[in-house]
């Protein structure tokens, strides 16, 4: 079974999106404060905390602060009713990208039809019920290069304290409204660091590919925009030539920075899980699970992969 879809259905929804400002600051040091509405399905919190991105923040039991190309910005979810959402939004006014958030959540992939894809799977089915607002988020290339390498033999909290580290070290220091915070450090500057700088911000055996990689790419800025281009195997193979990269690490940079949906990673979550409910336990090697998925799941093996994630660790946590 692949779940593609339909030929008579359309994956775009231009007109579910509505923006409301609720205020525009009384000067240049107050910030924005706006309302995005949306029909799509969207939980904040478990898209934020899903493993797909980690330099979000939860800055009380309301709002998560996170960085957005560079801009800094702070986000609270209020449901409307079932069918709708509605995100309240805290900016600097000097971010003048209205389209921020719908392009960074994705809000014109229509996921109601995804989940109908979902329906003939029911282990899919189950997930999709159980973390249904969960979104692909569409994220920077260069920073999910260095974050997944990042994420190799590590945890979601250890990889956000070294990219955190990273920022604070190497990032540009950068002031608006809310004060001091640092971006995401450019291959240049990271090139221009030594192994033993990545060590000292617990990096470990990582460090010389981090280095290695940010080298690569400092000597060749075209590298990521020619994978843009790429077919999917040869995007990945050029990614797997890279220090520190290998099938798994090129199939979570593929999805979470270039939205390549065929891309289907496989973690230690993703091969218990796909052993035990499509393999009947059996062991399989990992290539032939990443094909499994992206023959099984077709055009939606990217969000399969995902939901199947989430529904893994959901299942070790009960």
């Amino acid at each position: 079974m692949s779940l593609t879809p339909s030929a008579n259905s359309s994956s775009e929804i231009p007109d579910s999106l509505k923006v409301i400002k609720l205020s525009s600051g009384h000067d240049a040091r107050d910030p924005v404060i706006f309302n995005i509405e949306s029909e799509e399905p969207l939980n904040l919190d478990i898209t934020l905390s899903s493993g797909q991105t980690f330099r979000w923040e939860k800055e009380d039991p309301d709002w998560w602060g996170g960085i957005i190309k560079g801009n800094r910005v702070f986000l609270r979810q209020v449901e409307i009713n079932k069918s709708a959402i509605r995100l309240e939004c805290k900016l600097s006014p000097s971010v003048k990208q209205t389209n921020l958030l719908e392009n960074y959540f994705n809000l014109n992939k229509n996921y109601t039809e995804i989940y109908s894809a979902f329906e003939g799977d029911p282990i899919l089915k189950l997930a999709a019920l159980k973390y249904r607002g969960l979104r692909l988020l569409a994220q920077d290339p260069w920073e999910m290069l260095i974050s997944f390498i990042l994420s190799s033999a590590s945890n979601i909290p250890r990889i956000r304290g070294n990219i955190k580290r990273m920022c604070e070290e190497f990032g540009d220091k950068k002031f608006d409204v809310f004060g001091e915070f640092h971006s995401f450090p450019s291959s240049s500057v990271l090139a221009s660091a030594s192994i033993d700088d990545f060590k000292s911000l617990g990096f470990g055996f990582r460090a010389s590919y981090v280095w290695e990689t940010s080298l690569k790419i400092a000597e060749d800025p075209g590298f990521l925009s020619k994978i843009a281009s790429l077919p999917y195997i040869e995007a990945k193979d050029e990614l797997c030539k890279l220090s520190g990269v290998g099938e798994k690490i090129a199939d979570c940079v593929l999805l979470f920075g270039f939205d390549r949906l065929e891309s289907f990673p496989v973690d230690t979550w993703i091969k218990k899980i796909v052993e035990r409910y499509y393999f009947d336990g059996r062991a399989i090697p990992v290539k032939k699970l990443a094909e499994f998925g992206r023959e099984q799941f077709g055009d939606y093996a990217g969000v399969a992969q995902q939901y199947l994630f989430e529904y893994a660790r959901g299942l070790e946590s009960e």
